[in-house]
Order: C-alpha cells, then sequence, then structure tokens
C-alpha cells in the first residue's frame, strides 16, 4: 500500500495546550485578587512611611510626643501590612494546588509522539486507538480490522507528490533516513564493491514518489521494480533509467508472477505496512519470501526489510489515513508466522525526538 508517518503536536504538548484555558480561568481570578491585596498593601506602606517621615521633621521639644504617636502610628499600619500580606500568603497557596495538576509532566506511556509514514504524516493522534492482540478473545475490535484501503488511497490522493508532502512537512529527515538505511544494507552485505553495483534487482513496496527507489536503491541495484498504488506517484519514475516495472496496486493486492521467475535480492519495506491488516501482512510476506534470490549454492542470499515506526505498549489505528502503528512485539509475531527469522535489526538515529522510533528489521526464511 502507501506509507506511514504521523504528525501530531509534538510530545507533551498537547495536555499542556489542554491545560492553558483552565490555568488561565485560575490565573485571572486569583491574580485579580492578589492584585487588590497588593494595592492595600501598598497603600499601608505609604501610610507607614508617612508616619516615619514626620517624626523625622518634629522638633526636639515635641521629640518624646511624637515619636510616641508615630510609633503607635507604625503599630497601627503594621499590623495592616501584615494582614495584607497573610491575604496574599492565602492566595498563593489556594491557586497553586489548582495550577500544579494542570502543568504536571504527562506519564512517558501517555505521551503523544508523531509518526512518518513514508507519505505525509497523519494530522491527529486523537483519533488513534488501542488495540488487543488478534489472537485475544475479546469483543473488542483489533486495531488492523479498522483497515479500510479505499480510505487509505483517498487520503493520499490528497498528498502533493514530493518529499515534504511523503514525509508530512519532514522533508529535511529525508537525507538522515536514506543514510541510517544505506549504512543497514551495507552490514548486510549490500552496496558498492570497488564502485561497482552488488545487487542485482530489488522490489521496493509502497514505493510512493521513489523517494528511497531514486535516492537509494538505484544507486545500488540494476534494477528496481516497484509497487504503489497511487498512479500519481509513479508517473515519473516510469522516465528513470534503472526502474522496471511499475505495478500500481495495493500490497495487500500484489502477487508475484512465478511465469517470469523473477528473484529480488532485497525486497525494501518503508512506512507502508500500517496500511495492511495483520493477516495481509502476512500474506504479504509469504509472497515476498517466494521471491528472494538464492545463491550457487542453492541457499537464499535475498532479504526482506521492513523499516516501520514502533509504538509501545499496544498496537494503535490511525483513522486519518487508515493505518496501524505496531508495537515490536507485534511485528515479531507476524515475523513468525510468515516463517521468517530476524537476521539484523537496527533503530534508526538522528530522527527528530517528536517521532515515533522507527526500526529496521531484516528477514530470511526460517
Amino acid at each position: 500500500m502507501t506509507r506511514k508517518t504521523s504528525t501530531t503536536i509534538p510530545r507533551n504538548s498537547r495536555p499542556l495546550r489542554r491545560a492553558l484555558p483552565a490555568v488561565r480561568e485560575v490565573m485571572v481570578t486569583e491574580v485579580t485578587e492578589v492584585g487588590a491585596v497588593t494595592e492595600t498593601a501598598g497603600e499601608a506602606m505609604e501610610t507607614v512611611g508617612e508616619a516615619t517621615e514626620a517624626t523625622a521633621m518634629a522638633g526636639e521639644v515635641t521629640a518624646l510626643d511624637t515619636a510616641a504617636t508615630a510609633g503607635a502610628d507604625t503599630k497601627v499600619a503594621t499590623r495592616a501590612v501584615m494582614a495584607v500580606v497573610t491575604e496574599v500568603v492565602m492566595a498563593v497557596v489556594t491557586v497553586t494546588p489548582a495550577i500544579l495538576p494542570l502543568l504536571a509532566r504527562p506519564d512517558p506511556a501517555t505521551r503523544e509522539e508523531k509518526k512518518i509514514t513514508n507519505m505525509a504524516p497523519s494530522n491527529s493522534k486523537k483519533s488513534e486507538t488501542p488495540t488487543e492482540d488478534r489472537d485475544a478473545s475479546s469483543p473488542t475490535l483489533a486495531s488492523d480490522s479498522r483497515i479500510n484501503a479505499g480510505d487509505s488511497r483517498h487520503y493520499w490522493q490528497g498528498i502533493d507528490a514530493n518529499d515534504n508532502g511523503m514525509l508530512g512537512g519532514y522533508g529535511h529527515v529525508s537525507r538522515v533516513d536514506l543514510r541510517g538505511s544505506r549504512s543497514f544494507l551495507a552490514k548486510l552485505g549490500f552496496g558498492r564493491n570497488n564502485g561497482v553495483k552488488t545487487i542485482g534487482r530489488v522490489l521496493e513496496g509502497g514505493a510512493g514518489i521513489g523517494r528511497i527507489t531514486c535516492g537509494l536503491l538505484l544507486d545500488l541495484a540494476d534494477t528496481v521494480d516497484v509497487v504503489e498504488p497511487i498512479s500519481k506517484f509513479t508517473d515519473a519514475l516510469a522516465k528513470r533509467e534503472g526502474v522496471g516495472r511499475i505495478l500500481n496496486m495495493g500490497l495487500e493486492e500484489w502477487r508475484p508472477d512465478q511465469a517470469d521467475d523473477i528473484n529480488y535480492d532485497v525486497i525494501w519495506n518503508q512506512w507502508c505496512l500500517g496500511h495492511l491488516t495483520d493477516a495481509q501482512l502476512e500474506e504479504y510476506l509469504l509472497c515476498c519470501k517466494s521471491v528472494l534470490s538464492t545463491g550457487e549454492d542453492e541457499k537464499i542470499k535475498g532479504v526482506i526489510i521492513v523499516k516501520e515506526n514502533i509504538t509501545t505498549g499496544e498496537d494503535l489505528f490511525d483513522e486519518t489515513d487508515s493505518s496501524v502503528t505496531r508495537t515490536e512485539d507485534t511485528f515479531k509475531r507476524i515475523f513468525e508466522k510468515a516463517g521468517l527469522r530476524i537476521i539484523k535489526s537496527e533503530l534508526q538515529h538522528g530522527l527528530p525526538s517528536e517521532l515515533y522510533p522507527v526500526r529496521m528489521f531484516a528477514l530470511r526464511p526460517k
């Protein structure tokens, strides 16, 4: 299908924004009262000052009487000031408990995070809902059961065909993303050897506009085939040297053409698998497994790459683009069902801190 990011308010920001109106209301009321009390305190202090000045200007003849009078005035004024200070302290004590809970840092388990999907990110996380495991005997709908391919495609039809559109305003992360992917492939033995390409044929699932195909895969492979349901995204790819087959269909619809006897050294899937249900993802991986290349010893040398956002706790459904962000455990369970083993796994580094963690998996048949 297509690709998956998510943009929402950065971590911890939305709870604070929700709190601000309440904070303002409390602050306006309490500050008004404090202001009135402070004004009274100021008047009282002026009285003390006037009394002190009168004492200083008095003559020696009436010094004792004046001092006594001023002392009396000072005591009265001081009592007034102390009463006002007491009111101020009580006002602060009253307003503090009301404000602090509203500004308290949310628990890490509930903080908001953004997701990058190979194309644009979702605009809101408020639509995301947790899911139960598909195998659990619970009446609660699993998040992946809410995925609707029609809704997903409708969403992506409205996205601009450029890096910024594909990455939801995060076009600047493309370079660090591609660098991390190149490094990951190199550790698997896929890259250039003395300037010579070492990969014969690659398939990119959910290729979008070909950001990864053009920015990485064509530099390492002789031919790159792409699967992408949104035809406006792939229009420009038809003119690129090295691009082979362009299949405008969803990943859930793709089936290898066994008659063509085409095998792949690398099958790359990034920010797109969230548009498949768990069952569809398992079936898709089985299809990928069936067309991996083999070496001269007939052993599988091809590899399936999965690079996706990872959430914690529970899988989350996002109704904005009808997709699911999965936990690492959910991915591992699906890999296991598809008969695949993880030969290498790494986190992508260098992405903005407000985004979901992005993990790369390299898979081969057991």
